[in-house]
């Protein structure tokens, strides 16, 4: 029996035109969303289809959605039989529907007898369009070489698996000093990226205080097609600071798309009291003891940080380390961020959480204020402390250090 075959070499499948009718697969696609059906007229008495292409044209297709309004559609069309010399043309039909409307247009290189195009639009724009993830796309090519031949393709819109982004602002800006009962307005704007493909759409923006949440909007429980509005959502709330605040207010903002993609949260803080800046630098030398010899080291540990005295005392905040540890080559460099925590007692900090991974800051450490009461500082040391591990390897390091504050806000 005759048989005619279109090598789709795109990863998409193997299709062929047997000589008793339309054409079926042999193989379906496994490397993307395009489903590939060839048409052919029913068979003559020769055996060969009676508009079927006597050129065997091959079409190499290609969809894609990256952006997300527009869909990428193309194929480079291969007809060895046509020979160079002979010119030919084609054009690309599409919809979402039933009707197809002609998209783009193509004529085949007389040097080679070959065509390539590529087609982007917005898929919105084809009758019953949709821009929704799983949305269903057919597109055909309609070629004339001297004879006729149609090639159909289905093409899935993917899924989206990308979260939204978030920009906050807000009145008065981060950082801000506030006091009980003033109001802070914030301003919430989600946006879901435009270089991932198609997207569903925000369906709620919520923002959380100490208490928990303070207020949302949702944007229904579906999304709708084409509805560019769906896109980006800005929602704009107040805040009002209650009696007996925490030393620092953190408001986060959250938003979600409708199929449960999770922006990064985004947060903005307001110190309620006294604000200080601080910076630790700290020494620790170590040496080693065992079966072999170690290099000894020499840490040097230079910290900045910031906290916020609040109402009741307490102190909270972030810092960050700069470690520089030194030994037999050349030095390491690291950097952490950290909590600051502890309390206020009128005339000295109590730090219960200062300096970051490996500092040799003592776990409770008490700086006292100077007598301008706007700068506090301490110094600190320790060792030589042994510690005993296996084998015979033992570490024995001793340590010093300074704190310095200043306050900068009252």
């Amino acid at each position: 029996m005759f048989r005619r075959c279109l090598m789709v070499v795109a990863g998409i499948g193997l299709v062929c035109a047997s000589s008793g009718g339309a054409a079926r697969p042999l193989a379906t696609a496994v490397h993307g969303p395009i489903l590939v059906v060839a048409s052919a007229a029913p068979a003559d008495a020769s055996g060969r289809s009676a508009s079927a292409p006597s050129s065997g044209c091959i079409s190499e297709p290609h969809a894609d959605m990256t952006n997300s309004q527009k869909v990428l559609l193309g194929s480079e069309i291969h007809c060895p039989k046509a020979g160079p010399g002979v010119s030919w043309s084609g054009t690309m039909f599409a919809t979402m529907a039933t009707t197809l409307v002609p998209v783009d247009e193509m004529a085949s290189d007389p040097s080679v007898g070959d065509a390539a195009f590529s087609k982007d639009f917005d898929p919105c724009s084809l009758p019953g369009g949709s821009d929704l993830p799983g949305a269903k796309l057919t597109w055909k090519l309609k070629i004339d070489t001297g004879s006729r031949e149609t090639f159909t393709y289905h093409y899935t819109l993917p899924d989206d698996k990308a979260p939204p982004l978030l920009r906050v602002s807000s009145m008065p800006r981060t950082g801000t000093k506030v006091h009980d009962g003033q109001t802070i307005t914030v301003h919430i704007t989600a946006s879901e990226p435009t270089n991932k493909g198609p997207q569903e759409g925000i369906r709620d923006i919520q923002l959380t205080g100490p208490a928990g949440l303070v207020d949302s909007q949702d944007y229904g429980t579906h999304p709708v097609a084409c509805d560019k509005s769906r896109l980006t959502k800005t929602f704009t709330t107040t805040y009002t600071v209650p009696k007996s605040p925490p030393a620092i207010i953190t408001l986060n903002a959250h938003a979600a798309d409708f199929v449960n993609n999770e922006a990064a949260p985004k947060s903005a803080e307001f110190p309620t009291g006294n604000v200080w800046t601080g910076k630790v630098h700290d020494v620790t030398h170590i040496t080693y003891r065992g079966p072999s010899y170690e290099c000894p080291d020499t840490e040097v540990d230079d910290d900045t940080f910031t906290v916020t005295v609040g109402a009741n005392g307490t102190v909270n905040g972030t810092g960050m380390q700069v470690v520089t540890i030194t030994s037999c080559g050349p030095g390491v460099h690291r950097v952490y961020d950290y909590r600051v925590s502890g309390q206020f007692t009128g005339d000295q900090f109590h730090f219960t959480d200062l300096g970051g991974i490996g500092s040799s800051v003592p776990t409770v450490l008490v700086v006292p204020l100077s007598s301008s009461k706007t700068t506090a500082a301490a110094q600190f040391h320790g060792g030589p402390v042994t510690q005993s591990g296996g084998g015979g390897f033992s570490s024995t390091y001793t340590f010093s250090g300074t704190v310095n504050l200043t306050q900068t806000s009252n």
